[in-house]
């Protein structure tokens, strides 16, 4: 495994812990672990638990530009969203722009990384990262 793709694993890894709402220490603490395991066997157990745990609604969030793990975290625990589909709801009928730290802004860059084709992210493992 290259240096290239543990990075992007361990920032899956990490992006998911904080959709479950585990603090920093802990975030480290399971790249660390999952490090050495990704090293050794190519493959991270944490990882494969917590895409079992995870929403697939919320792991494909992670892919929309603007929203990281706690924007997707908030939004989940706020609102009880899922899927793309409710969150595209909530961010045309204002209630994504209601939340703290939200806005029409936000509401509007969700409706533009819904589109067919956009993209911009920056984060490994995202739509972005394959063009770099």
């Amino acid at each position: 495994m290259d240096k290239h793709a543990v990075r992007q694993t361990l920032d899956q890894l990490a992006a998911f812990l904080v959709v479950k709402g585990e603090n920093a220490a802990r975030v480290r603490a399971m790249q660390h672990a999952a490090r050495s395991e990704l090293l050794a066997t190519g493959r991270s157990s944490a990882l494969d638990e917590l895409r079992e745990q995870v929403p697939p609604g919320l792991a494909e969030m992670l892919r929309i530009p603007g929203l990281g793990a706690a924007k997707v975290r908030q939004i989940h625990e706020s609102l009880a969203i899922e899927s793309l589909a409710e969150l595209e709801a909530a961010a045309g009928d204002g209630r994504l722009a209601g939340l703290p730290r939200f806005g029409a802004k936000t509401a509007e860059n969700v409706r533009r990384g819904r589109e067919p084709g956009c993209c911009g992210s920056r984060a490994p493992g995202r739509c972005g990262a394959a063009a770099r």
